[in-house]
């Protein structure tokens, strides 16, 4: 059976997006995890699995202009199997 961290591995990708915050970033990977079909669960499995991945930016509000411009797009085409948790430290830039 498939175990909850299993899960977590091919589901979540977590970047610090002040470390990692130029477009080639987006471009890279995040695109190629927003774009795979996540993996079906097991239906013996103890754990709930959602039919979608997520993708965690914390301090996204340091992304470069282009690299949030990047990211939309590809929010945009992948809503139906990817979600983005954006955590930001200012709320006025």
């Amino acid at each position: 059976t498939s175990s909850s961290p299993e899960h977590f591995r091919t589901r979540v990708l977590e970047l610090n997006a002040s470390d990692e915050r130029g477009i080639s970033i987006v471009r890279e990977k995040i695109k190629n995890f927003a774009r795979q079909t996540p993996r079906a669960a097991d239906a013996n499995s103890q754990y709930p699995c959602p039919p979608y991945k997520i993708i965690i930016l914390d301090e996204a509000d340091s992304m470069t202009q282009d690299a949030q411009a990047a990211l939309r797009r590809i929010m945009e085409q992948n809503a139906r199997i990817t979600r983005f948790c954006l955590v930001c430290n200012y709320v006025t830039r």
